[in-house]
């Protein structure tokens, strides 16, 4: 990586974890008002979305240290130390928002059986201003995203979670509207439970991605061996590219959920230039890039006696 990628992507952490952090501290304030709307209105949907904020705050903190680790740190670190807390804010997540979405439920099919006079307009003005926090903060993330140049992947990653929440948020906000239409027209027994039916539709969602994140992040969090074929294509590609160079290089690999790191030490002696070892190692980082898809390559290329 020369040195312009590196200062782009200092850059463009710096302005992520710029969007993270008014995210994050936007989202407490957020997060009492709903509790308070919830106790106020007496809407399952609001106090469901107000679960959700508390463990979307537990989780942001994470990946806030995250960003910032990275950020005032080597940005190489990135994918292996700071990432690891990325993956733990997910997989705390989801492994939150499964007890989160089982109060939802029993609190509405309480609400189904009994049913409670809910306050649709407020409810509904305090999801609307919701709706407004999240398409600003879309835009802006979108923004970052088009002008990304090292870190398009993970960038998209967060925003395709910001899209899904306005997309989601915009429904509420249109039921809820329902809710108080009905209301509204005097048919006051189906729309007591309009909110009641919204509130299992988001327990739903927080049950079934919870469950799917926490499985799929925790993974990312226990260390394997590369697996064989991965293994034989590094040692292969490697061997290739110094096999009559005068290079000889050591290699440490693991796999992390879905992505591989690999880490060599490229040695070279006095038959082979650093510029040729150099040239070398580039062409091998290349190859393993293309070969092994979600691939982190970090290459050294040291004098042999200093490598010792």
């Amino acid at each position: 990586m020369d040195e312009s990628s590196e200062l782009a992507i200092r850059r463009e952490l710096a302005e992520w974890y710029r969007v993270e952090r008014i995210s994050m501290w936007t989202l407490l304030p957020v997060t009492a008002a709903f509790f308070v709307a919830a106790q106020q209105t007496g809407s399952v949907t609001v106090l469901a979305l107000a679960l959700m904020f508390t463990v979307r705050s537990a989780a942001g903190f994470f990946q806030l240290y995250a960003l910032l680790r990275a950020f005032r740190q080597n940005a190489f670190s990135f994918p292996y130390g700071a990432g690891k807390f990325l993956d733990f804010g997910s997989f705390l997540c989801g492994a939150l928002d499964v007890p989160a979405g089982l109060i939802v439920v029993y609190v509405a099919v309480i609400r189904l059986i009994h049913p409670y006079d809910v306050g649709y307009v407020e409810a509904t003005v305090v999801v609307g201003l919701l709706l407004l926090r999240t398409i600003v903060l879309q835009v802006w993330h979108r923004r970052l995203v088009v002008s990304s140049r090292e870190l398009v992947g993970p960038l998209k990653a967060d925003y395709r979670k910001r899209r899904n929440l306005t997309l989601s948020t915009l429904v509420v906000v249109v039921v809820l509207g329902i809710g108080l239409a009905l209301e509204e027209e005097g048919i006051l027994s189906l729309g007591e439970r309009v909110d009641d039916v919204m509130a299992l539709l988001v327990a739903a969602w927080l049950l079934w991605g919870g469950a799917r994140a926490a499985m799929r992040h925790f993974g990312a969090l226990v260390d394997r061996p590369l697996p064989k074929e991965e293994r034989a294509i590094v040692d292969r590609i490697l061997g290739e590219q110094t096999g009559t160079s005068g290079l000889f290089g050591t290699v440490a690999t693991r796999k992390s959920g879905v992505e591989s790191f690999i880490d060599i030490d490229l040695r070279f002696g006095d038959e082979c230039s650093l510029a040729e070892a150099e040239r070398v190692g580039d062409r091998i980082r290349a190859e393993l890039e293309v070969a092994l898809g979600e691939t982190h390559v970090r290459l050294f290329v040291v004098p042999a006696e200093d490598a010792a």
